[in-house]
């Protein structure tokens, strides 16, 4: 505990900087609360290492509370546009596409699993298909292919 009081200003800013770094690269300021506990610990720890705030634990976490709450209100919208901006269309997938010999029947009551590259893909369809029929996969989700009837060629 006597190493952190010793170098509270260090931790701050280092703290800070470490905090705004993951944020930017592990989460894509995805996350407002890691980012603005960086700019408060980095401002309060610049602050008080350029002795314009006492170095004294509480005014230290006083300046830093505020900080981060301003931090909070000042970027808010700023991360609310970067979310607002995902592009909601599905990326394409190559598993769109492939066809197989549906081995047992699906429908809402019987559920099938299909082996495919070592994974067991459950299979999802809105009509009930019997086993012995060529379908092909019209979407990819995680561990599950909607399939659908082959149309005939």
């Amino acid at each position: 505990m006597a190493w952190l009081a010793d170098n509270l200003i260090a931790t701050l800013v280092w703290g800070g900087l470490a905090l705004i770094l993951l944020e930017m690269l592990l989460f894509r300021f995805n996350s407002l609360i890691l980012f603005s506990f960086g700019m408060g610990g980095f401002v309060s720890g610049i602050l008080a290492d350029w002795s314009l705030l006492a170095n004294e634990t509480h005014y230290i976490g006083i300046c830093m509370l505020l900080t981060t709450a301003f931090s909070l209100l000042i970027f808010r919208p700023a991360f609310k546009d970067l979310r607002a901006s995902v592009d909601p269309t599905r990326a394409a997938s190559d598993l769109v596409g492939y066809r197989f010999l549906l081995v047992d029947d699906v429908s809402d009551k019987h559920k099938a699993v299909h082996h495919y590259s070592g994974i067991a893909w459950r299979l999802r369809s809105k009509d009930a298909i019997k086993a012995g029929t060529w379908v092909e996969v019209v979407r990819a989700d995680l561990g599950e292919f909607t399939i659908r009837p082959r149309p005939e060629l």
